[in-house]
């Protein structure tokens, strides 16, 4: 089974395990600009804005010949409590974002995207990267948790351009050469 079926197996049995849960991401119905400090959301952490640093994660955003849109890596593993800074470098041609979610939250946020393209997005959990440009997102990974990154421009999700984040309490240390 490729990395790709195998994250898609795994992004499956997360959302179908937070939507049996009856999870609420959102507040009030409205887009989660400031979420992590509504009361009744899954945890996701929130942004490291001064905090140091404790894990650099670099990202590259690539437009296949045959239409993909991907990710590269599409599947992180994260240790709670760390501070992550994103680098995102977009190789592609077009415009795309990165946006940091809960599974629900993510696919309601996708649903007003398809009634409103045009809307632009802004946060403390997204930013967008022009072609050719580099774009740094950091955030603090307090809780134990699964979520998602995504590119919520109609299409692009759909074209590939997700992946998943799994915080866990531990992570086995990293083997010498």
């Amino acid at each position: 089974m490729n990395s790709r079926m195998l994250t898609f197996s795994l992004c499956l049995t997360f959302a179908g395990a937070a939507m049996a849960a009856q999870a609420n991401t959102s507040y009030n119905n409205q887009p989660r600009e400031r979420a992590y400090v509504a009361p009744k959301q899954v945890p996701i952490g929130e942004p490291g804005s001064g905090a140091p640093i404790t894990q650099t994660v670099e990202l590259n955003i690539i437009e296949t010949e045959s239409g993909q849109m991907l990710f590269e890596p599409d599947a992180i593993h994260i240790e709670k409590g760390s501070v992550v800074r994103f680098v995102i470098k977009n190789s592609g041609a077009l415009e795309h974002e990165f946006f940091l979610g809960s599974f629900e939250e993510i696919a309601e946020h996708q649903k007003r995207m398809r009634d409103h393209p045009d809307t632009p997005h802004s946060g403390t959990n997204t930013v967008a990267i022009l072609s050719g440009e580099t774009a740094e997102l950091d955030w603090k990974f307090s809780s134990k948790t699964n979520m998602e990154f995504v590119c919520l421009i109609p299409g692009h999700r759909e074209a590939g351009m997700w992946g998943v984040i799994i915080v866990h309490d531990h992570l086995a240390p990293k083997l010498k050469d």
